[in-house]
């Protein structure tokens, strides 16, 4: 059966920027959330990184 996923973040009212990151692979139907630590000096680029980090592994067990 085939899979369309949609994704989205939205700035929130207390804080900006958004440091939430997602990951929607149909293909691998993977789909994740990592909630970006506001209060932490690298938030975002922590969330884009466990995302990327997840999506790698995935890929590379796949293809194992």
């Amino acid at each position: 059966m085939p899979t369309i996923s949609h994704a989205l973040t939205v700035d929130g009212r207390a804080r900006s920027p958004n440091e939430d990151a997602y990951l929607a692979d149909d293909a691998l139907r993977l789909y994740a959330v990592a909630d970006g630590v506001s209060t932490g000096a690298a938030g975002e680029i922590a969330a884009q990184r466990a995302i990327q980090v997840l999506h790698e592994a995935f890929q590379e067990a796949v293809e194992a």
